[in-house]
């Protein structure tokens, strides 16, 4: 009899043991943390709505999403860190230009997460992809896209007796927005542009006009931006480019997604037409895309599996199509744009079929490894560049 009480007693220890064990893995393979994320802008009401769907399925971990005032202040924050009583945030809204600023002064500020969501570099085009890495690491997921296009008042144009077919080329601008400028006395311009927007343009037209290698090396800076700066003062001195602050229309201009949601929400009898924006040479290169923004991870904490879980619920087609429906959000998820939904039409664009026309340029934008490094230095030297 006690040998048999001995055996259930050594049994029952057993059996107690190996739960014990199997409880503890079962939590040490689930995923867990609590993490905070600074948006900006339309992205805090669409990552917080994404984290709240996410929460349900996922009662370990906790994501809460903050309102922060702009890009500008989380980069302030990152780089000097100026309100000691804040905590760190675990993952930041930032563009790839932002990202690149901050790592410069302070590469602490954000965490290597390739070896983590590498996987996840095959759902996005190259090109962005690139927007998110430093030293070829990623630092986390892009969030949108910005394709940009020439948005053209059609009935104006036609007015001065052109169609868009007449704007292929940048040449081909100048001579046209000299003709409207002269025919109107001053009164109608080809392109009205503000600084950012001059920025933008200068940017198209660096990628434009560089060598056709991945990497745009220093040496190709001088001529490439040489060229570019060029045909911005030749755009201004033939009257076809007025740079101004002061709220104004024109006949064209160069878009995103968002402007073109924009113009369609206005209560006017406009029409407008998209399409590529202009080569800087015939057959040259028409597919070039703004900064999209990225999430970028900041969290230094051992434990980021709860944040690379949320990371690869983000990155899904599902999120991606919502952010565009409800937030006018276009997605970076490339499997998106074969979506029928991309054949939407948008009633001051008439028959334009706006979204294949940008998911058209994102897929086929050029991959500039550095075109991070581009932007900051265009941005950092606008006076000298571009000038008033």
């Amino acid at each position: 009899m006690k040998r048999l009480i001995s055996i259930l007693m050594i049994l029952f220890l057993s059996v107690s043991l190996n739960g014990c064990s199997l409880f503890s893995s079962f939590f040490e393979d689930k995923a867990y943390g609590q993490f905070t994320i600074w948006a900006d802008g339309v992205y805090y009401p669409y990552l917080n709505d994404v984290a709240k769907k996410f929460m349900q399925h996922n009662k370990l971990i906790e994501i809460e999403v903050k309102l922060v005032d702009s890009e500008n202040y989380i980069v302030k924050y990152l780089k000097n860190k100026v309100n000691k009583s804040v905590d760190m945030p675990s993952a930041v809204v930032l563009k790839g230009s932002s990202m690149l600023n901050v790592y410069k002064d302070n590469k602490d500020s954000f965490r290597n997460v390739n070896s983590e969501i590498f996987e996840l570099s095959s759902s996005y085009t190259e090109s962005r992809v690139h927007e998110v890495k430093i030293n070829k690491n990623m630092y986390g997921i892009p969030l949108s896209s910005s394709p940009m296009v020439l948005v053209i008042d059609e009935k104006k144009l036609i007015e001065y007796g052109y169609t868009k077919e007449n704007l292929k080329t940048w040449e081909d601008v100048c001579t046209v927005g000299s003709e409207i400028y002269s025919k109107s006395n001053g009164k109608d311009v080809l392109f009205k542009m503000n600084k950012q927007q001059c920025i933008e343009l200068f940017e198209i037209l660096v990628m434009q006009l560089k060598n056709n290698d991945e990497y745009f090396y220093l040496s190709d800076y001088n001529s490439t931006i040489s060229r570019a700066k060029l045909i911005i003062n030749n755009l201004k001195t033939k009257h076809a480019l007025q740079i101004t602050e002061k709220s104004s229309n024109s006949v064209a201009g160069i878009g995103t997604y968002k402007d073109i949601i924009e113009l369609s929400g206005k209560n006017n009898d406009k029409e407008y037409v998209v399409t590529n924006v202009p080569a800087a040479n015939i057959g040259g290169n028409t597919f070039v895309s703004g900064e999209g923004s990225n999430l970028i991870v900041t969290e230094q904490s051992e434990n980021i599996s709860g944040l690379v879980q949320f990371l690869k619920y983000l990155s899904t087609d599902k999120n991606a199509i919502e952010g565009l429906k409800e937030y006018n959000i276009f997605p970076a998820l490339r499997n998106v744009y074969n979506i029928k939904l991309f054949d939407k039409k948008y009633s001051a664009f008439k028959d334009d079929k706006v979204l294949s026309r940008l998911s058209s340029i994102a897929l086929k934008e050029d991959v500039v490894y550095n075109k991070m490094e581009i932007i900051n230095y265009i941005k950092d030297n606008y006076d000298s560049l571009i000038g008033k």
